[in-house]
Parts: structure tokens; C-alpha cells; sequence
């Protein structure tokens, strides 16, 4: 336990790209679970796209895992109740709940936001159903020998590992966006990053960023212009291609998904 504080601590003092994977190694250690991270659009990437946590936006445990792209149904089971209907209700919520998922797997989920916006979710697991496996599921024997070793799920440990994980999802937050103050950015130019950092995955336009900024479209227009040598359209293009990379590189999700996730209404 000692050790484990200890990595939290150095994520608080702002060392963070380098202790995070061993904080989130101890964690699972720690309180026995697997831990993934949703990144639902695609934001933990670094300047070139690459993923802040590689691999741990899939759940990785052999129940989850095994034959899913093999067994007919399974693949788009698991992304319709893991991603779509998790985030959905983690959206409701908007804090930590349990859910069961269609093989009785049991997660702790707990949904990150900032600025009132749903950021990322840390899903904490796995765990075996009181009532096991539902009825009907017509799973192979071998899982149904995995699920029985899972333990069950203990309401006042995980309690106290939502608390962690907020600190832990709020910290890639902070991380993330520290890399705009890493770019030296400041006043009006910090504001139009930040714009499109918080809005890339959403049909916004010049005239978004134009009320954000309490300036006509024409000034905003020009200011873009001059503090970026860029045109807006064009930022949100590149952000969204970053992000378009990074989802392909470390998630399953289809080309339709991804395009969803990052801002656009189909992936041509």
C-alpha cells in the first residue's frame, strides 16, 4: 500500500506520463481488479497522435477476451454493451454504478467529466454475478469454468477504488490539457485551443467559437488567422485526424464508430 500512495503522489506532483502505467499496475494489484479506459473520443493522445495508454482502452481479461472476434455475435454483443450502453447510462448518471453485462460479467464504472462534459470512463473488473451466468447466454463450457473463479463483487472495496480511479481520471485531464500550456499558449490563442480541444468531436463551427469568445464572426475569423496561420476548419480537421489515428491504433471500434466519436456523420 505504501508503494501504491507513493505513485499517487508523484501523479500529483505533476510526473506523470512516466508513473501512470505503474500507478495503474498497482491499483489492479492492489484491490484485484482489471482496469480499462474508454477514451470516448479519442483526447489521451500525444502531439503525433499516439495513445497516452496504449492497450488499456480494450478489456483485457480472458472472459472478455477470448474467442470475441471468433464466436458469431460476440464482438458486436460485447461493443454494444460495453461502450454503447455503458456510456449511456454513465451520461445519465454521470457517477460511479455497477453494471452487468450480457455474459454476467459484473464492472465497476465510473465516468469522468469536465465542464460537464463525459470525458472518459474507467471501467474497474471483472467480477461474477450473484445469480451467475443469465439464463439463455449459450456460452461454452470454459467460460463457464473462467466465471466461476471470478470473485464476487465487494460493494465497500470498490467504493473506495471510485475514489481513486477520480483521481486518476481527473489527473489524464489535467494531463491533457497542461499539454496546451506545455505549448506556451496564452490569452485568446490558449482560448481557441482549448475550444477545440473540449468541442473538435462536435458540429461546431466559426460561429461557435465566435460566442465562446464574445467576438464577431469576421473578428474571430482574422484573429484564427493571425495567432495560427491556420483557418478554424482547418485546426478541427487536424485535431480530429489525430484523433481518427489514435482510436484506429488502440481500440476495436469500426471505421463508423470512430467517425462518430470524433465529429462526423459517417467515415467517408
Amino acid at each position: 500500500m505504501v508503494k501504491f500512495m507513493k505513485l499517487l503522489s508523484q501523479i500529483e506532483q505533476n510526473d506523470y506520463e512516466a508513473s501512470l502505467e505503474p500507478a495503474l499496475l498497482e491499483i489492479e494489484r492492489e484491490f484485484g481488479v482489471f482496469l480499462t479506459v474508454h477514451d470516448l473520443r479519442g483526447r489521451l493522445h500525444y502531439g503525433d497522435g499516439s495513445p497516452l495508454l496504449p492497450g488499456r482502452n480494450i478489456h483485457q481479461h480472458p472472459c472478455c477476451m477470448r474467442l470475441r472476434n471468433e464466436m458469431p455475435g460476440w464482438n458486436t454483443n460485447c461493443g454494444e454493451d460495453c461502450f454503447r450502453q455503458t456510456e449511456e447510462t454513465a451520461n445519465i448518471l454521470q457517477k460511479a454504478f455497477i453494471k452487468s453485462c450480457w455474459k454476467g460479467i459484473v464492472e465497476m464504472v465510473v465516468p469522468i467529466f469536465v465542464r460537464e462534459q463525459h470525458i472518459i470512463t474507467i471501467l474497474a473488473g471483472i467480477f461474477r454475478h450473484p445469480d451467475g451466468i443469465p439464463e439463455g447466454a449459450n456460452l461454452p463450457r470454459w467460460l463457464h469454468d473462467e466465471y466461476a473463479k471470478l470473485p464476487l463483487f465487494d460493494l465497500k472495496k470498490m467504493e473506495k477504488l471510485s475514489k481513486v480511479l477520480r483521481l486518476i481520471g481527473n489527473g489524464m485531464i489535467t494531463w491533457k490539457e497542461n499539454a496546451l500550456a506545455r505549448k506556451e499558449l496564452t490569452g485568446r490563442k490558449l482560448q481557441i485551443y482549448q475550444f477545440i480541444e473540449d468541442h473538435a468531436h462536435e458540429a461546431v463551427s466559426l460561429a461557435d467559437l465566435s460566442r465562446a469568445l464574445g467576438l464577431s464572426s469576421s473578428r474571430t475569423r482574422h484573429l484564427v488567422k493571425e495567432l495560427t496561420n491556420r483557418s478554424f476548419k482547418s485546426l478541427i480537421e487536424e485535431e480530429r485526424m489525430l484523433r481518427a489515428g489514435y482510436l484506429l491504433q488502440s481500440t476495436g471500434n469500426t471505421l463508423d464508430e470512430i467517425a462518430e466519436a470524433i465529429g462526423y456523420k459517417n467515415c467517408y
